[in-house]
């Protein structure tokens, strides 16, 4: 047996159905939960985001600080080089004009000054035999030889091809001396003349 249904009368029809206040309330709480947790976390975001700014901003501070503290160092230290520089040139030039005023000075005069007796030192010298000290005053008329030597005999050698010498021809050694050294060289001083006065 076939029976029609009428879809569209008022009965069969869905009806709406209405939240009760305590559904409305639990909407509420969970959207203003939802809310809160929203804004928590927002908030602790804007938190940690200001602290990262705020750690770079001290960061980059200091990196600031550091450059030019290193900056006021490196201008420093090359300041002073450079001052050191510029005076150690300015001695050197000093010394040398000192030194070619000498021998421009040397070069004028007539008298070549102690150059011969030099010249006879180097050219007569004795093997085993080494002269550390040599003085020249009151214009050459009083010498001081003083050296190391191996042996005692060649001081006299010395004196005897010295006495063969232009410079040194007619020269009185008036004093000798002689001591050993703890390296079984022997050191000798020869002078003369004596100055005027002396015994």
């Amino acid at each position: 047996m076939i029976q029609n249904v009428d879809l569209l009368s008022g009965e069969l029809r869905p009806r709406p159905e209405h939240l009760t206040l305590r559904q409305l309330v639990t909407i509420w709480m969970a959207f203003a939960g939802l809310l809160v947790s929203v804004s928590f976390w927002h908030g602790i975001s804007t938190w940690r985001l200001a602290a990262e700014q705020a750690d770079k901003q001290a960061l980059w501070q200091a990196l600031e600080q550091t450059n030019a503290s290193l900056r006021a160092t490196l201008n420093e230290r090359a300041s002073v080089d450079l001052v050191t520089e510029v005076e150690t040139l300015r001695q050197r030039l000093e010394n040398r004009a000192l030194l070619m005023n000498v021998v421009e000075r040397y070069e004028q005069t007539s008298e070549r000054g102690f150059s011969p007796y030099l010249e006879d030192l180097a050219s007569r010298r004795v093997e085993g035999l080494a002269l550390t000290r040599i003085t020249f005053s009151d214009g050459g008329s009083h010498i001081l030889l003083a050296g190391e030597t191996a042996a005692a005999i060649n001081v006299p050698r010395l004196l005897k091809r010295l006495a063969e010498s232009g410079s040194f021809r007619g020269h009185r050694f008036d004093d000798l001396e002689l001591q050993a050294l703890e390296t079984g060289l022997l050191e000798f001083a020869i002078t003369g003349p004596k100055p005027e006065g002396q015994g």
